[in-house]
């Protein structure tokens, strides 16, 4: 028996997409009827993946626990208590019931890591990685930040690339429409994409604000960007889309002129399916993938953020090309190790 673990605890469109992607692949190997997940999360969450959460009375007959991909081994960019509170709650999330699964193999695959600086804490996130055969990290910087803190053996480490990456191109025609993706970003700073936009060629296009989690736009979120709308004259049409499920996101995306987000997922699946980005990124792990597939000059920090350095990104968009060395290379190598692991 197999069981799959990753961050199903919030109906998180990037990491809902993970788990199922390793769900599907390991079934490719070893037979659906013969996959589950490994603790109890968000119920809509793991219902949505597709496959059951394993019974009690069945994880004694486990024999391979993979831990798919996502942020889960890296702090949120929060302090004080904030940040204490993670750890702890990262800690029952995904590591304190490993112990039920003491006669299986464990190998994690696809994830970033760091920072972890809450010295002393840090050895409790860090516990699957100790007791995994195989740890494959989603970037460079993940495998430095191991490296450097002498926390696992570089024989047991190597590098590949985010899972999501390994979904195929999608060749659909275009709406003309641009997606915002900026759930933490302030009417301010969503201002400036605005007036970027205006200031390009497609200042007449529609937009359409996206979310990538299961709560809803609030009432005074759009209040507050529909009065923005109006003050700015933006001259297309804007509407307020909320998250479905992994597959009807997937699909929007692939429609979208080009999507300006905020945070990681929306971003790597745009740029596997075909569709251009421009990044805000909100989180350190987020430039990491930028810079992987060597498109970092098109993220914009957002203290750097201005509506000209939009509208100059807009158009260089022709450039946006991903290394698909890179990606192909390290998507294969993901594939590779799984089944190796989950033939042994």
């Amino acid at each position: 028996m197999y069981v799959v673990h990753g961050s199903y605890f919030v109906d998180n469109f990037g990491d809902t997409l993970l788990v199922k992607l390793m769900c599907d692949r390991v079934a490719e190997i070893v037979g659906k009827e013969n996959v589950y997940l490994a603790t109890v999360g968000h119920q809509n969450e793991q219902l949505s993946i597709g496959y059951p959460v394993v019974s009690a009375e069945l994880k004694g007959k486990v024999t391979h626990l993979i831990y798919a991909g996502g942020g889960y081994f890296g702090e949120p960019p929060s302090k004080g208590f904030s940040l204490f509170r993670w750890y702890v709650r990262n800690y029952f999330r995904h590591s304190h019931w490993l112990k039920e699964y003491e006669n299986a193999k464990v190998a994690v695959f696809g994830v970033g890591f760091g920072p972890l600086k809450f010295l002393g804490l840090e050895r409790f996130i860090i516990k699957p990685l100790k007791a995994a055969e195989m740890v494959l990290v989603r970037d460079k910087q993940s495998f430095d930040y191991l490296k450097k803190n002498r926390l696992l053996s570089e024989k047991k480490v190597d590098i590949c690339v985010d899972y999501a990456l390994s979904l195929d191109s999608i060749h659909a025609e275009k709406n003309s429409k641009i997606a915002l993706h900026v759930p933490n970003l302030d009417v301010e700073n969503i201002a400036k994409l605005i007036e970027g936009i205006m200031a390009s060629e497609y200042t007449n296009n529609s937009i359409d604000f996206i979310l990538d989690s299961s709560s809803d736009f609030s009432d005074e979120r759009v209040r507050d960007i529909k009065t923005l709308i109006s003050e700015l004259g933006f001259a297309g049409s804007v509407e307020f889309v909320n998250y479905d499920n992994v597959s009807s996101l997937i699909s929007r995306l692939s429609r979208y002129m080009f999507v300006i987000t905020t945070k990681l997922h929306v971003g790597i699946v745009s740029t596997a399916i075909g569709t251009k980005v421009i990044s805000v990124p909100g989180h350190p792990k987020t430039l990491r993938f930028y810079k992987q597939i060597e498109l970092e000059n098109f993220c914009i920090p957002k203290r750097e953020l201005t509506a000209l350095s939009i509208t100059q990104l807009i158009s260089k968009l022709d450039e946006f090309k991903p290394n698909k060395v890179v990606i192909n290379k390290g998507v294969n190598k993901l594939n590779d190790y799984i089944e190796k692991f989950c033939k042994s």
